[in-house]
């Protein structure tokens, strides 16, 4: 995440086959700048002192494929469910299969993108 996309915070890595009959986040061992992020199983404590980011690595191997997320949540006694899309819009992902992929890395020192090595 410090790849110039964000700060000092360390991603919790969750995975989702969008394949999948239902599609569901499961929870992933990342890496951080002091090493292996462990995952961790929800429910879990998170503090205004303590924040959580997520990463959310979303693939379809088949498919055009817009979706959501939906987080449920309690504090103090209430409950909820938070949607986490685009602005209110679905986000998209697209089966890359026979097609080049790309990542935004360096290509001779500058910012760029570049293609994603196999």
């Amino acid at each position: 995440m410090d790849q110039g996309c964000g700060g000092g915070l360390t991603p919790r890595r969750f995975t989702v086959d969008l394949d999948a009959d239902r599609p569901v986040a499961r929870p992933r061992d990342g890496v951080g700048s002091a090493g292996t992020v462990h995952a961790v199983q929800f429910p879990y404590l998170v503090s205004a002192a303590d924040p959580e980011v997520l990463l959310v690595d979303a693939t379809t191997q088949s498919a055009d494929t817009r979706w959501y997320l939906e987080l449920d949540w309690s504090c103090e006694g209430r409950t909820g469910t938070a949607r986490i899309d685009d602005r209110g819009r679905p986000f998209r992902t697209t089966s890359t299969r026979g097609k080049a992929r790309y990542w935004y890395g360096r290509k001779a020192g500058v910012p760029a993108w570049v293609p994603y090595p196999d």
